[in-house]
């Protein structure tokens, strides 16, 4: 998910990357 220019503060690290909790991918 590409974070649109926002911090990763919305999103978490998982095994398979950085899920975004905000677009919720």
């Amino acid at each position: 998910c590409r974070h649109r220019g926002t911090t990763l503060y919305y999103g978490k690290v998982e095994e398979d990357g950085i899920r975004c909790t905000y677009h919720g991918w």
